[in-house]
């Protein structure tokens, strides 16, 4: 299991790799300030650097002085996203998250149905409840856009907060160099931010109660529902979360988890059923259209019912449950993406925009974790191995 576990960090750091460089060509390809072929050449001899041989491991890294590093990167690009959020034009934009959502959000604010809304590109939105509700203090703000910084600074308080400063400061510079993150940020989408609350709520929820996470069923039913309620995909680690203790625990913490869950889940379907003018616009115009379009509804039916099994796989949350989390997060984003680009052939998918790449990224936050964890520890062995 070890072999084929270093196998995966090898594909993990490889993926990373290859969802960045699909960013890079795609918007790489639209300037003519720098060849894209170069672009590539020095994304992956820069970015292989902290992926494959972490020069924060070296002598000279050790006399640094991580936390004031960490503090000031997040302080530069806090203003850095703001910024942006502030400055952009999203009428301008040829990507519509933001304006689904502000539709969505705003609709939802006055008392109508929030799937029939129509954003400034004539579409809808494809969040859940829990996300429109998400989005409505950002709305109230005068951005939704606002959600992209809020979550930046909740993953950098989660990492400082859970990781020894040097595997943080790492973490942050592997999100910091990926054009995946920063198409989110300049695109003003909720996509990534999304995956940022799932993962930060599940480290610091494991940070707070350890091995005991059902030790207040009532919220973790109420949030975890919430969580599932703001796009489906969040149901994977969820359950890899969840599932395994659920089963352990006593019938009384059940019957309040499930209470709780199921509770919470109604609320906000009802939230915005109750607006719905019939069962014909429900059928019509829904999140789950949109969330479902690039796959087949029996893969995702796997890829929702894998987690149950594997949940029991997990050993140890820090060395198991982000290796677990990735790798089936992986499976249903890359098979949408090979199935559209045999059909479509990559030319359409990067020129014609015949798929959403950004539904790729939604694996990096775990991913990461995975990355800069594995290579932790396996640096630790080496100087260990070296020492004796």
């Amino acid at each position: 299991m070890i072999a084929n576990k270093n196998y995966i960090h090898s594909f993990f750091k490889l993926l990373y790799l290859f969802i960045n460089l699909l960013f890079l060509c795609k918007y790489g390809i639209r300037q003519n300030i720098i060849s894209v072929y170069l672009l590539v050449i020095l994304y992956v001899l820069i970015a292989g650097v902290f992926l494959f041989k972490n020069p924060l491991h070296t002598e000279i890294a050790e006399k640094l002085a991580f936390k004031h590093y960490f503090k000031a990167t997040v302080v530069i690009v806090f203003i850095a996203i703001l910024t942006i959020t502030i400055m952009t034009d999203g009428n301008a934009l040829k990507v519509d998250r933001w304006s689904a959502m502000d539709v969505a959000v705003q609709a939802l604010s006055h008392g109508d149905y929030p799937y029939t809304a129509t954003d400034h590109l004539n579409g809808r939105t494809s969040n859940f409840p829990g996300l429109l509700l998400i989005g409505l203090p950002f709305y109230l703000l005068g951005n939704v856009g606002y959600l992209q910084a809020a979550s930046f600074l909740l993953l950098a308080f989660t990492l400082y907060k859970t990781l020894p400063i040097k595997i943080a400061f790492h973490y942050l510079v592997l999100l910091l160099m990926a054009p995946a993150y920063w198409w989110e940020i300049f695109s003003i989408s909720d996509l990534f931010s999304n995956m940022i609350l799932v993962f930060c709520f599940v480290v610091l929820l494991k940070q707070k109660w350890k091995q005991d996470i059902f030790k207040h069923p009532v919220f973790l039913g109420i949030s975890t529902s919430f969580l599932v309620l703001t796009r489906g995909i969040t149901a994977i680690p969820l359950i890899l979360l969840v599932f395994k203790d659920f089963c352990k625990i006593s019938f009384q913490k059940q019957w309040q988890y499930a209470s709780a869950f199921v509770l919470t889940f109604a609320l906000l379907i009802l939230m915005v059923l109750i607006n719905c003018p019939d069962f014909e616009t429900l059928k019509s115009y829904n999140p789950l259209v949109l969330q479902t379009s690039y796959l087949p509804n029996y893969i995702l039916g796997m890829a929702l019912l894998l987690p149950f099994y594997f949940s029991f796989k997990i050993k140890s949350f820090e060395n198991d449950f982000f290796f677990w989390t990735s790798l089936l997060l992986s499976f249903p984003t890359l098979l949408a993406f090979f199935i559209r680009l045999s059909t479509m052939g990559i030319e359409r998918i990067l020129i014609g925009s015949y798929f959403d790449l950004s539904y790729l990224s939604i694996i990096i936050p775990f991913m990461l974790y995975e990355i800069v964890n594995e290579q932790h520890v396996n640096t630790s062995h080496q100087s260990k191995e070296a020492l004796t």
